[in-house]
């Protein structure tokens, strides 16, 4: 993502965090209940955006961030959400089960088309739809990075999918300070 991109999406993070939690409709958590990153204000966030088909990026990043909250530990603050950028093959319910395989406190979120066209735009999340070339189906080429946002909601860092540990532990510690 692009420096002007990032502000961009941490801008309009702000506008969406300053509406009630549920206000912008059409998100919906693993548990099928309404979502919105404002009900997250007070914790740190680490935001992904990815999908359940995926064959090794995204479930990657997510068992590196499950190393993470391990390092950081009870007192930490952090809250991993992972966004589908295919609502159309996940579900709640299969977007929960792969959530849980790597920690059952990891929130995954789908919604309508609109809701999450506007989460995307905010974030300079982009998709392109691929064929597989196992057969069946497709996969999907997507922006893989994991923003940070403080605990006031800002997004404070744009993360590469494929940082160290170490690398996302500092990082996150850095905007927990």
């Amino acid at each position: 993502m692009t420096r002007g991109g990032f502000i961009a999406g941490a801008t309009a993070l702000g506008l969406a965090c300053s509406a009630p939690a549920g206000a912008a409709g059409g998100l919906l958590d693993q548990d099928g209940r309404s979502f919105s990153l404002a009900a997250l204000r007070g914790r740190e966030v680490a935001l992904f955006f990815g999908y359940t088909h995926c064959p090794d990026v995204c479930p990657t990043v997510l068992a590196t961030l499950a190393l993470v909250e391990r390092r950081l530990g009870q007192a930490a603050r952090l809250q991993v959400v992972f966004v589908t950028v295919d609502p159309r093959r996940d579900t709640a319910s299969r977007i929960k089960r792969f959530v849980d395989q790597f920690d059952s406190r990891f929130l995954g979120v789908t919604g309508d088309a609109g809701a999450l066209g506007t989460l995307y735009r905010s974030f300079g999340i982009w998709t392109a739809r691929l064929p597989n070339p196992d057969g069946g189906g497709y996969l999907l080429a997507h922006a893989s990075d994991v923003v940070l946002l403080d605990a006031l909601g800002v997004a404070r860092k744009s993360v590469p999918w494929n940082a160290s540990t170490g690398e996302f532990t500092r990082d996150i510690q850095d905007i927990a300070s």
